[in-house]
């Protein structure tokens, strides 16, 4: 087993980071929101590309724990963990999470999603409590994990 949290620094700053970004799906919403909150749909696009999604534990409900662990091509094991806040099936996820064992690592991840024309508009709001160096990726990761689930929605996703 690799390194759990390998490449992970608790270097921080009292500055909060937020992220924010919008995309628009050629799905339905409630297709969207399924591979936001079925297992086996989310492991197949989570993650940056070279650190795909090897783990997923979800209990999909206010106060319900995920586990989830990527897994970098040199093989070390990067765990995030928490807790859904909100579940409102087809428009609303929020869950809080962090780094295994890097509690100053916590972030708020809030996922709305809306009809758009044919298909569904996300904006994802993600607030860190302190800036560190965990968060300097965040944008490319959600990026990446966000190109991934379009790719997916656009083939094997559709025939789920």
């Amino acid at each position: 087993m690799g390194n759990e949290n390998a490449g992970y620094s608790q270097a921080t700053t009292a500055e909060p980071f937020e992220l924010v970004l919008q995309r628009d799906f050629a799905a339905p919403r409630g297709r969207v929101f399924a591979a936001w909150t079925d297992k086996g749909q989310l492991a197949a696009w989570w993650g940056p590309r070279q650190c795909p999604l090897t783990e997923c534990e979800l209990d999909l409900r206010p106060g319900g724990v995920f586990n989830f662990v990527m897994t970098g091509p040199d093989g070390s094991r990067h765990a995030f963990e928490g807790e859904f806040l909100e579940v409102k099936a087809p428009e609303r996820l929020v869950f809080a999470g962090q780094i295994s064992r890097l509690p100053e690592s916590r972030v708020v991840t809030e996922i709305q999603f809306e009809e758009h024309g044919q298909g569904t508009r996300i904006k994802l709001r993600q607030t860190h409590a302190l800036a560190s160096e965990a968060t300097a990726g965040a944008r490319a990761g959600w990026t990446q994990s966000l190109d991934k689930l379009e790719e997916w929605l656009a083939g094997e996703g559709r025939r789920s």
